[in-house]
């Protein structure tokens, strides 16, 4: 999955944090995976954002803070809008809000869904000379370029002020899995998985006509913010001018801090932009497209997703105390109700995720436990798994209960498409 954490990681000394948990609970549980929980919502105004990292992403998510008009608005925009979003329940992302609910926002044509872009290597230069150049100390930046530097320098303790050349984080980019990458940098159809379909895809030139269309949906003024904006956008993101005779792309971070102005034709070293273009190839669809195409855009269905639009998931917990060494186990059994014939053999990518909550609702492991569905019984009209999920010694006096989540995986990993429709349910863990 992409890494998209914040900065200050989970740090609750920070005083910000300290100050923002007055007025927001914490974010408890992912109800909903990236991107799907990341999209933001005005209930009131009927409007939906999906977020696109490097695409006017802080001056749309402040526009949505007043649209959605959530109590404690103020201290959203006094902390920043991406950490507080982030780290607490707002009620503006689909992430706050009952499963239900969300599904139903997603789906309905009553909300009017948006989304920006821009040209997919201008966005990369744009992340290259803000992330790891102009901005590069900054500790909050390190959560998302830590990882490629230390691959690149092939050091778990990597040089963080060294750090690396352009020419270095393109060739990084395309031996990496789409699915993978920071979302300051995978792909932005990526991003826009998770709704049916957007009434319009905007160029990040393009927000005095959001504005407009905005306005004339709600009825209400339309304020957007300064706009942050490293290089200009080009009619297509097919032509782009010719490289400046510096060969900057093979420059570190310190050489280039020497240069007057970071100019994003600088790094438009053809062999490079040939390779981001293939790389990124729908986005350049997409982005080409918004020249002639305002009636909407539709995400293709991802490879599988049909199995999830005819599932429901009935789960039965048993919680007696199974010892077994120093670990106990809880029993628990989940029917699909409904009347298709699915079958782990028929659908070998299908398996069933788990993590252990505590009394505060806060999950108690970084990690999820993946369970295979090897043990599936299917039958005419539904699906059975037993599943048996440990509970440690050390946290049986603090688990509350269990999360389930029935998911797709690919290859061993959690499969994009499972942010889509991924079904689930809670046990809670009562008292004798």
């Amino acid at each position: 999955m992409p890494h998209h954490l914040s900065d200050d990681s989970n740090d609750l000394s920070q005083p910000w944090m300290k100050e923002a948990e007055q007025y927001f609970p914490p974010v408890s549980r992912a109800w909903l995976p990236w991107p799907v929980g990341s999209i933001m919502v005005s209930e009131p105004h009927r409007v939906l954002y999906s977020p696109v990292a490097k695409c006017a992403c802080t001056s749309l998510k402040t526009m949505m803070v007043h649209l959605a008009q959530v109590e404690h608005a103020e201290q959203i925009l006094k902390h920043g809008v991406h950490r507080v979003t982030d780290k607490f329940s707002t009620g503006m992302q689909l992430k706050d809000i009952p499963r239900q609910r969300s599904m139903e926002i997603r789906h309905s044509d009553e909300y009017y869904k948006f989304a920006a872009v821009r040209d997919p290597v201008e966005r990369i230069v744009s992340a290259y000379t803000e992330k790891f150049v102009v901005n590069r100390h900054r500790e909050g930046n390190h959560w998302h370029t830590r990882a490629v530097i230390s691959a690149v320098q092939g050091n778990t303790s990597p040089d963080m002020d060294k750090g690396i050349t352009f020419r270095q984080f393109v060739e990084y980019i395309i031996s990496q899995p789409a699915s993978s990458l920071d979302t300051h940098w995978i792909p932005q159809h990526l991003s826009l998985r998770g709704v049916d379909r957007y009434n319009r895809i905007f160029r990040i030139d393009q927000l005095d006509e959001l504005k407009t269309c905005l306005e004339n949906w709600t009825g209400a003024e339309i304020v957007l913010g300064e706009l942050n904006k490293t290089a200009g956008e080009r009619r297509d993101a097919h032509e782009h001018t010719k490289p400046m005779p510096e060969n900057v792309v093979d420059l570190l971070p310190a050489q280039l801090d020497a240069l007057n102005r970071l100019n994003s034709a600088l790094f438009m070293e053809q062999h490079l932009v040939e390779m981001l273009r293939q790389y990124y190839s729908e986005d350049i669809e997409i982005y080409n497209a918004t020249y002639s195409d305002t009636h909407g855009y539709t995400p293709p269905e991802p490879l599988g997703s049909n199995i999830w639009k005819q599932i429901n998931i009935y789960c039965k917990g048993y919680f007696g105390a199974r010892a077994n060494g120093e670990e106990s186990s809880v029993g628990i059994v989940i029917f699909n109700g409904n009347s298709m014939n699915i079958d782990a053999a028929s659908h070998p990518g299908l398996a069933v995720q788990s993590t252990l909550f505590g009394h505060d609702r806060q999950a108690l492991s970084k990690t999820r436990v993946t369970h295979p569905l090897t043990m599936a019984i299917p039958s005419k009209n539904y699906l059975q798994v037993d599943l048996s999920v440990s509970v440690p010694q050390r946290l049986l006096a603090k688990v509350a209960g269990i999360e389930i989540g029935l998911v797709t995986t690919e290859h061993g990993r959690i499969a994009d498409h499972s942010a889509l429709h991924m079904a689930g349910a809670q046990f809670f863990v009562l008292p004798d």
